[in-house]
């Protein structure tokens, strides 16, 4: 695939061609949809998106470690061996079921801990 960056400095040169008459209408048409200049704007909106997903999920996962460690030395034995176990075994499990999620992409590298190798070894 293309990258974006490409694709926005070749949208902006084929306008430039096209205007300076190097090429025709229907040749920057045709490229227009080979490199599918339509999509650019949608893709840096999901990206941008994503950035601050990232972002916001980074700072609850910070929040939560603060909670946790600010009052780790006066929640019983009891509760914070619970706490510990369940977060082994949630991620013992959503690790299973998003290694064994037959759909490629994301979920499935995740999974795997971006190892493509368990890909062919298990199957």
């Amino acid at each position: 695939m293309v990258s974006d960056k490409f694709r926005h400095q070749l949208r902006q040169e084929i306008q430039k061609w096209e205007a300076e008459g190097l090429i025709t209408a229907q040749l920057s048409a045709q490229l227009a949809l080979r490199y599918e200049f339509r999509d650019l704007e949608r893709t840096a909106r999901n990206r941008f998106v994503m950035i601050l997903v990232g972002l916001g999920s980074i700072l609850l996962g910070l929040a939560v470690i603060t909670f946790v460690a600010a009052n780790w030395q006066v929640w019983p034995r009891e509760l914070k061996v619970v706490l510990l176990m369940s977060l082994f075994a949630g991620a013992n499990i959503a690790g299973f079921y998003l290694w064994r999620d037959p759909a490629e992409g994301w979920r499935s590298r995740l999974g795997k801990g971006n190892c493509p190798q368990l890909g062919y070894l298990w199957k």
